[in-house]
């Protein structure tokens, strides 16, 4: 007790006020910064998450697109093919029923 009495008295007024409030105000202030922080890059993290994914769902359907373009061609140059509507003799009568597949399929490039 004599030890106390002896601190409060060499410590003067206005440190023994000041004190306890500046301490209080750093620690809110860290600890507000600190939330502040983790919850940033936990949003962060989400967002990128997200446009990973979209990014992922969209080359997935490109890729997906770009496969199946090819046998669908191949099916209607059979069905033109087989039922007459294509002469395979008219070299100018292919190159414009080509040309219109590559207008109606822009991501294949060879068709012929």
């Amino acid at each position: 007790m004599a030890k106390l009495k002896s601190l409060t008295h060499k410590l003067p007024l206005r440190v023994l006020l000041v004190w306890p409030f500046v301490v209080q105000i750093f620690a809110v202030v860290g600890l507000v910064g600190w939330l502040s922080f983790k919850n940033s890059e936990k949003a962060i993290n989400d967002l990128v998450n997200q446009l990973l994914e979209k990014a992922v769902e969209q080359v997935e359907n490109r890729i997906s697109n770009y496969i199946n373009q090819p046998p669908l061609i191949v099916q209607l140059n059979y069905k033109s093919a087989s039922q007459d509507l294509l002469e395979l003799e008219n070299f100018v009568g292919i190159k414009n029923h080509f040309f219109g597949l590559m207008q109606v399929f822009p991501l294949v490039g060879e068709i012929f």
